[in-house]
């Protein structure tokens, strides 16, 4: 079981990217309030926010103790390294994202918005 916070895409002006911001924090503040009530007082809520900060992969015997499932069915060999590997490009995917921080899309935005392309694409371009 991996636990991890959550997190968006997301693209609009100052005030949509503080507002998705805001409503990521209620959603995380729900998921972990979720989390506690499901673990039944055998975590802290520190404890819990450090397992979600550090993109935890619980084993089934670790996820057990904390609460998160009420058992093991089957109790065959866990295939950890493949979810570990899933983690992984999971972070690798999230860290491109940030980096890239849309600087692409966001020239090719702005040559799409020039003056003299909207022009040429336009068919009322004396109006505007």
């Amino acid at each position: 079981m991996l636990l991890h916070n959550m997190w968006t895409v997301a693209a609009g002006n100052a005030d949509e990217l503080r507002s998705q911001a805001d409503n990521l924090d209620a959603w995380m503040k729900a998921s972990r309030s979720l989390f506690l009530n499901r673990c039944g007082g055998k975590i802290t809520e520190e404890e819990l926010k450090d397992i979600m900060d550090k993109e935890t992969l619980l084993d089934p015997d670790r996820a057990l103790e904390l609460g998160m499932v009420d058992e093991i069915a089957g109790r065959t060999t866990v295939e950890l390294d493949g979810a570990m590997q899933s983690s992984k490009e999971i972070g690798k995917m999230r860290d491109k994202i940030k980096q890239s921080n849309f600087s692409n899309q966001l020239k090719e935005f702005e040559e799409l918005t020039k003056p003299e392309k909207r022009r040429k694409r336009c068919l009322y371009a004396d109006i505007f």
